[in-house]
């Protein structure tokens, strides 16, 4: 972010004060570190909200800034900004991801048109361009081979613009039921797809693998289903 408000900046920043809500980063990613970028142009104060909890930065923002005399305050809107950190913190600090949970459900709490001969959505346009939406600000989605099989959807982000922003797909396949013609599996090359599973075919995983599918053999809970804790961790990963 600072990277980005700086190099669009069209005044002079020397002396000027700069809010971020995440302890400017101090080491290289995408970009060169935030504090080097701060320090270049001369900026007098630095405010802002949390600690990254990535081990690279926690805490060393304030010293490096500091050592070249920038002010600098932390601290400012923290239970707001810690709030909306919350996934961020949670993927930094934990052995399991920050979840949403998705789901769409009748009236009569039925989630599916029981009527095989009379296809009928139980959503409409806004809630499924919601849907899109949420698709483009998560890493990942995660569904069922049963759900494939009877959608046979895409789960990409669909919104002009958002295209990019589709998250990599993660499939739980049991027993690798999924057709090699789902639409799912056409642009695997495009956007990233996970598929977790318990059965060994090694003629299927081959052809998956072609369509630039990861599989993972997965083991299995006491209920005899695919162990969500290992998918989850390997996901992270």
């Amino acid at each position: 972010a600072e990277h980005n408000a700086i190099n669009f900046s069209k005044i002079n920043l020397k002396n000027s004060y700069i809010y971020v809500t995440l302890e400017p980063c101090a080491h290289f990613g995408h970009t060169s570190p935030c504090t080097d970028k701060i320090i270049k142009k001369k900026i007098r104060n630095v405010f802002f909200s949390v600690e990254d909890p990535d081990k690279r930065t926690y805490g060393k923002s304030m010293e490096i800034l500091s050592k070249k005399n920038i002010k600098v305050n932390k601290g400012i809107l923290k239970k707001d900004i810690s709030n909306f950190y919350r996934s961020y913190t949670k993927f930094k600090n934990d052995y399991l991801p920050f979840v949403t949970c998705k789901l769409a459900a009748s009236k009569d709490y039925f989630t599916i048109n029981k009527n095989k001969n009379k296809k009928k959505w139980i959503t409409n346009d806004l809630s499924r361009g919601r849907v899109h939406l949420m698709r483009s600000n998560h890493d990942c989605i995660l569904t069922s081979s049963n759900t494939v099989i009877i959608d046979n959807p895409l789960l990409t982000c669909r919104i002009k613009g958002l295209e990019k922003t589709s998250p990599t797909r993660i499939i739980l396949d049991r027993d690798l039921k999924i057709s090699l013609n789902s639409k799912i599996l056409k642009n695997c090359n495009i956007h990233k797809t996970l598929i977790f599973h318990n059965k060994v075919d090694r003629k299927k995983i081959s052809l998956l693998r072609g369509l630039k599918v990861k599989t993972f053999f997965t083991p299995l809970n006491e209920q005899g289903k695919l162990n969500i804790f290992y998918v989850l961790t390997k996901a992270k990963k």
